[in-house]
């Protein structure tokens, strides 16, 4: 039988802080649990809500703000699950406190806001990352070794499609004022980083993206 909790297993060394308690942030919480890690606090603008978090999780310090998380000295990396036009404020937040930052995907909403975010965490010695779990899944790791191994030739296009159903719920942010909307930044990573992945060396000469509307008028 399968081992229920998949090698390699953290120690539990380094203090996780969960910026934001949406869905997304639970399955996040869940897997880092999963894994061995030790999430040491959760911030929410919601008192409640945080301590509901940290309560289903087992979480030791729930915080009623994140300013509050950020400064929490237990914590060493924070991962940031809000909306992602406030995907720069709150990466610069954590950053200025002294803590790593691991960005869910899209990183920011644009280039100048990620170039000021990469500076930032450069001058101070910090990791700043985005998300992007698909360049770090199993069968990417294999199409690499492939691809370096030389067994298909040398790549000059890919092409790849990634389909979501089923995530009204989890996605249900769509109707809130100033948000970019879920589908365009949130889905539309995956295949471009699929693109750089098969690519060797640098980075791909182009990228094209096509959205197609659902029924519903989502993307």
């Amino acid at each position: 039988m399968a081992d229920a909790y998949p090698a390699p297993l953290s120690r539990g060394e380094v203090g996780w802080g969960a910026l934001a308690t949406g869905g997304i942030a639970h399955a996040f919480t869940r897997d880092l649990i999963t894994h061995g890690h030790r999430v040491a606090a959760v911030g929410s603008r919601s008192a409640d809500s945080a301590r509901a978090f940290a309560g289903r999780w087992g979480i030791e310090r729930a915080h009623g703000s994140y300013e509050e998380l950020v400064a929490d000295p237990d914590v060493d990396i924070v991962y940031v699950a809000t909306l992602h036009n406030f995907h720069a404020a709150n990466a610069t937040a954590t950053l200025e406190s002294g803590m790593h930052v691991l960005v869910e995907k899209a990183f920011t909403v644009n280039a100048a806001e990620a170039r000021a975010v990469y500076e930032l965490a450069r001058g101070k010695g910090l990791l700043a990352m985005e998300a992007m779990w698909t360049r770090f899944l199993p069968h990417m790791a294999y199409v690499r070794s492939v691809i370096e191994r030389g067994l298909v030739g040398d790549i000059r296009s890919l092409h790849a499609v990634r389909g979501l159903l089923g995530l009204r719920g989890l996605l249900g942010f769509r109707g809130l004022p100033h948000s970019p909307g879920p589908g365009r930044p949130s889905s539309g990573g995956s295949p471009p980083a699929g693109h750089r992945t098969s690519r060797r060396p640098g980075s791909p000469g182009s990228s094209r993206g096509t959205p197609r509307r659902r029924p519903t008028g989502g993307r």
